[in-house]
């Protein structure tokens, strides 16, 4: 008797998802691929129908974890052309794009493009690049707005139809002008009481610190300044926008009811470098130091280290520090060069001749005047550097040793534990 009824219950079933099946496609009309078919077709034909291109603020990296980058695309007879925030302005790129059909229409960029494809491409440090998409999975459109969301990734995002007023090289051009005006670290400020600091990463990561907590947001760039992933809680004022003051370095949240937040630019400028400094170094040691523009506006020469040597240090306009760097700083009559050698002497004494190893100098927002912090520059995490020492090298590369015909004016060939300069006048 059960296994009469359990047949009777599996033959219901079997007339119930007929019955479906059937009453799915009068409910849609047409089979399910062919309402996939026509929203190709039909999404296709509203890409190629905005005459001026679309806006796309495309996000990277798994889970949101980098930031966001703007494109303009254009899509027209099976191509599209594209420009970006990260290319100069009247720079652009064409290759061949199509919608296919996957569980639903798909936008691909499916032959190489210069700059669409930048972000995605591998690099020796990393076999994703970017994590950037190429393939979008439509989710929906209406007549002005595309919704898309990356097919490897995940990341959500809007693509918007362009005004045919939108010219694309002025477009451009705000946007690159914006991400070469912005400052790398801020203190912050919340109705004038500074609540902590602000970093924003190259890869468009904000990060704020305060107190009570540390946040993580990434960011794309506008035309007036960013804008945040989602909003950030900063004293209980909620922000997503923040508008940019070149002149005054400051970014200020423009969302109702949060323009008390305030993020002011530790920054300086080239020319705020000059002066006479007091050079402290291992264990309370100073020397007396001058910083003079070598006049090219790229430039300091560091004199009073050595007699009658200037040590070369390059100004970094994106962050506003100093680097002083390994260096050449004069040859021998045997031919042999004496180097101004990186030294990590707390990490075993290693030697670096090679201009990649040094030393920055960036501002101590906190002290009083101006004041220069050293912090170690190296393009490996696991390398630090500390000091510096006067080494002589062959023409060949090879090392001789400790150099001590030209002593700086500590009467010594080593710097060791470099700490601070603090401006004197």
């Amino acid at each position: 008797m059960k296994k009469i009824l359990y047949s009777i219950f599996l033959f219901g079933v079997a007339l119930s998802i007929t019955s479906c099946l059937h009453d799915d496609d009068k409910i849609f009309g047409t089979p399910a691929a062919e309402r996939i078919e026509q929203a190709v077709d039909s999404d296709k034909t509203l890409l190629e129908s905005a005459s001026n291109g679309w806006e796309l603020h495309l996000w990277t990296g798994e889970q949101y974890s980098s930031g966001g980058y703007t494109y303009l695309m254009r899509f027209k007879n099976n191509k599209v052309t594209v420009g970006s925030d990260f290319a100069p302005s009247g720079h652009y790129s064409t290759s061949s794009y199509d919608v296919i059909k996957d569980q639903g229409p798909v936008l691909t960029i499916n032959t190489y493009n210069e700059i669409f494809h930048e972000l995605a491409t591998p690099t020796m440090s990393d076999d994703d690049g970017e994590q950037q998409d190429y393939e979008f999975v439509i989710m929906r459109t209406t007549p002005d707005s595309i919704y898309l969301k990356g097919k490897k990734w995940g990341n959500k995002m809007v693509m918007t139809r362009l005004a045919d007023s939108v010219n694309w090289d002025n477009r451009i051009a705000v946007l690159n002008s914006m991400v070469d005006n912005l400052k790398v670290n801020y203190n912050v400020f919340v109705t004038g009481k500074k609540m902590g600091s602000v970093n924003l990463d190259p890869s468009r990561v904000m990060k704020i610190t305060t107190d009570s907590a540390t946040q993580k947001m990434p960011f794309y760039i506008t035309a007036t300044g960013i804008h945040l992933l989602n909003p950030v809680s900063i004293d209980g004022k909620t922000c997503q926008n923040f508008n940019y003051d070149d002149e005054a370095m400051t970014l200020t949240c423009s969302d109702a009811g949060a323009s008390e937040v305030v993020f002011n630019a530790i920054f300086m400028k080239y020319e705020d470098y000059a002066g006479s400094y007091k050079l402290n170094y291992d264990k309370g040691a100073s020397l007396s130091v001058k910083l003079v523009p070598a006049g090219d506006g790229k430039t300091y020469n560091l004199v009073g280290l050595m007699n009658n040597v200037p040590m070369k240090l390059n100004y970094n306009k994106n962050d506003g520090t100093l680097s002083w760097l390994s260096q050449d700083i004069g040859t021998l009559s045997n031919g042999d060069h004496v180097w101004l050698a990186a030294w990590d002497i707390a990490d075993g004494g290693y030697l670096y001749f090679d201009p990649k190893f040094g030393l920055t100098l960036s501002l101590d927002a906190d002290a009083p005047g101006t004041t220069l912090l050293f912090k170690s520059f190296s393009p490996y995490s696991d390398f630090a550097t500390d000091s510096f020492i006067l080494w002589e090298v062959t023409s060949t590369g090879s090392s001789v040793g400790q150099f001590s015909g030209i002593l700086f004016t500590n009467k010594s060939n080593r710097l060791r534990y470099l700490n601070s300069m603090v401006k004197t006048n």
